[in-house]
């Protein structure tokens, strides 16, 4: 064999090598920069049962079926993880599955990097099982985060139920 046929069968050998070492770095690297959370409803959703009549009982979280990631999770702080669960992903995904549409597959919350971030510091990607995907913006104000609302040509469908649970996403859209 030649010499610089040699060199030529290395060199391959060597970039093969690499291209295989980086491509499995990179995904570790993506799967540690991603926490997945797969919200399964509790066992018991009973509230308790409180000695004082007065008391308010807890309500229990919704059920939520699908995947939420959060891409967040190392820059948003602990508030805003919260009310981004209990202003986003709880009314998106309860008006979905009050409306009788679509069932969702994935909701996806990550950092907006656009130039309105100040604005708008997150961004939220929804895919449905049977098929779409819809792309939204989340608003911050001060330290609260707006609440996410559905975006309808018409009147958006919500039952009483949703309406009770949720006043200010009915506000949101005019309703």
């Amino acid at each position: 064999m030649s010499r610089s046929l040699m060199t030529m069968v290395v060199l391959a050998a060597a970039a093969l090598v690499t291209l295989i070492g980086g491509t499995l770095y990179m995904q570790r690297v993506k799967k540690d920069q991603v926490q997945e959370e797969t919200f399964v409803e509790p066992a018991n959703t009973t509230p308790p049962v409180s000695a004082d009549t007065n008391a308010p009982t807890p309500t229990p979280a919704p059920k939520i079926q699908g995947t939420v990631i959060f891409d967040v999770i190392k820059v948003a702080s602990a508030a805003d993880q919260e009310q981004l669960i209990t202003r986003v992903v709880y009314p998106l995904t309860e008006y979905y599955k009050q409306a009788g549409g679509q069932e969702l597959a994935l909701l996806h919350l990550t950092v907006n990097e656009n130039t309105n971030k100040s604005e708008y510091p997150y961004k939220g990607k929804v895919q449905f099982k049977e098929s779409g995907t819809n792309e939204f913006l989340i608003g911050k104000t001060g330290d609260q985060i707006a609440w996410w609302y559905p975006e309808c040509l018409g009147e958006c469908p919500m039952n009483e139920t949703y309406k009770a649970k949720y006043p200010e996403v009915v506000k949101a859209v005019g309703q």
